[in-house]
C-alpha cells in the first residue's frame, strides 16, 4: 500500500469518526433530541400520583374548631428560605373568630408539635367570619428553615362567642404518614395524628413556593360534570416538560357512569397523536363512586420537551360524568402556588366548549388526568 493510499484511508477514517461524532453527539445537543431509555424490564410511571379513592366522592373533610382546639400539620421545609405567610382552607364558619397561626418546633420523640415557636414572632392572627374560603396570614417575623427541616403549622382558637367556629378542611384522598394532620379538641386533650393531608399553602419571603408532597394548597377539591349535552363537552390535562419523554397512556379519576375516551393531543391542540376508550361495562364504578381508570395506547407515543401537549377526557353520553379536580385561589396570589403540588404552573386545565370549539385553559385549576411514562431523556441534549 502506497503512502498516499495509507493517508486517504486515514483520512476516510478520520472524517467517518467527526460524522459520527456531530451526529450522534453534537447533533443532539444543537437540536434538543434526545435518546430516551426504558425500565429494566419495561414497564412505567405516573404522574402526577393519582388520588387514592376506593369508595365515596372527592371531597373534604372537617375538622370543627371549638374554644382552645388546636388544628395543624407537621411537615418537611422543601427548600432553604424564610416562611413568611401562611394559607389554609376554612370551612363552615358558625361564630366569627380570631385565630393565631403559629410555626412550631417539633418533637423528635412524639412528632408531634411542641408548642414552642420556631423563632421569635413566627405566628400571625387573622380573623375569620366568611365560610368556604381561603385565608392568608402573615407571620410577624418569617421563619427561617432549612430544605429538610421538621416544623409544624398550628391553628388556633383565641377568641370566640360560641363553643363551634370553623371547620378546618382536610382529606384522605391522598393519605401519607409525614407529613401528616394533627389535632387537640382542646388545649388540654392529647393530641391525635392522621394520615389525612391537609390544605396549607407555605409561602416564602420571596413569594414562591416549592412541591410539599402531602400538604396540598387546594381552595376546591370536588368535581365537574361533563357529557355530550354540557359545556364543557371536553376537558384536557395541559402539560409540558423540561425534557423529552414518552407517553404509554393515561389515568383519570371520576364519578363514571358512561365510556370515556382519553385522547392525546399534539402540540397544535387538533392532532390526535394516540386515543383510548374504556366501555362503562368493564369498569368497577358507582355513580355514588370515584374511581381511577388506567388507559393504554396502542402504540407509546414521545413527546418533545418544552412542548404544550394536552391529555383530554372526552364523553359519548348524555349521562353525565363526575371529572374529579382540585383548584388554588387567585384572590390574594399567583397561580405560583400550584408548585406546591406536583408538576406545578407545568400542568393544568384546558377545555372546549363543543368539539370544534378552541382551547380555554384556566391555570389556576387541574383535573384530576394525569399519564403513564414509560421512557425518560438520558440527558444526551
Amino acid at each position: 500500500m502506497s503512502v498516499r493510499t495509507y493517508k486517504i484511508i486515514l483520512g476516510i477514517l478520520a472524517f467517518a469518526l467527526v460524522a459520527i461524532f456531530v451526529n450522534f453527539y453534537l447533533v443532539p445537543r444543537w437540536t434538543g433530541k434526545a435518546a430516551l431509555q426504558s425500565f429494566t424490564g419495561g414497564g412505567g410511571i405516573t404522574f402526577p400520583t393519582p388520588p387514592n379513592i376506593y369508595s365515596g366522592t372527592f371531597s373534604w373533610a372537617s375538622f370543627t374548631m371549638a374554644t382552645s382546639s388546636i388544628f395543624g400539620d407537621v411537615l418537611i421545609a422543601p427548600k432553604t428560605g424564610s416562611i413568611s405567610r401562611i394559607g389554609f382552607r376554612g370551612g363552615t364558619v358558625t361564630v366569627s373568630s380570631t385565630l393565631n397561626i403559629k410555626i412550631e418546633t417539633v418533637s423528635a420523640t412524639s412528632g408531634l408539635p411542641t408548642g414552642v415557636l420556631w423563632g421569635a414572632g413566627t405566628s400571625g392572627d387573622i380573623k375569620v367570619a366568611t365560610s368556604n374560603i381561603y385565608y392568608y396570614v402573615a407571620l410577624d417575623t418569617a421563619a427561617s428553615v432549612n430544605k429538610g427541616d421538621l416544623f409544624a403549622i398550628t391553628v388556633n382558637v383565641t377568641s370566640t362567642a360560641a363553643s363551634s367556629s370553623i371547620n378546618m378542611v382536610n382529606t384522605t384522598v391522598f393519605p401519607c404518614g409525614l407529613p401528616h394532620m394533627v389535632s387537640k379538641a382542646s388545649s388540654g386533650a392529647a393530641w391525635a395524628k392522621s394520615q389525612a393531608m391537609t390544605a396549607f399553602a407555605v409561602e416564602y419571603s420571596d413569594g414562591s413556593y416549592a412541591q410539599i408532597p402531602g400538604v396540598a394548597p387546594f381552595d376546591k377539591f370536588t368535581s365537574q360534570n361533563y357529557s355530550t349535552s354540557t359545556s364543557p363537552k371536553e376537558i384536557a390535562l395541559a402539560f409540558s416538560f423540561p425534557f423529552p419523554v414518552r407517553v404509554r397512556g393515561g389515568w383519570i379519576s371520576e364519578q363514571s357512569y358512561a365510556s370515556t375516551s382519553l385522547q392525546l393531543y399534539d402540540s397544535n391542540g387538533t392532532t390526535v397523536l394516540a386515543s383510548s376508550t374504556i366501555n362503562a361495562s368493564t369498569t368497577f364504578a358507582a355513580s355514588s363512586n370515584s374511581g381511577t381508570k388506567y388507559f393504554l395506547f396502542p402504540t407509546s407515543v414521545t413527546l418533545s420537551k418544552n412542548t404544550t401537549y394536552r391529555l383530554s377526557t372526552i364523553s359519548f353520553s348524555s349521562v353525565n360524568q363526575g371529572l374529579n379536580y382540585i383548584s388554588v385561589t387567585t384572590s390574594s396570589f399567583s397561580t405560583n402556588q400550584m408548585n406546591q403540588i406536583e408538576g406545578g404552573t407545568d400542568f393544568y386545565w384546558s377545555q372546549k366548549a363543543t368539539s370544534g370549539a378552541p382551547w380555554v385553559n384556566i391555570a389556576n385549576q387541574r383535573p384530576m388526568i394525569g399519564l403513564i411514562l414509560d421512557q425518560f431523556d438520558d440527558a444526551v441534549q
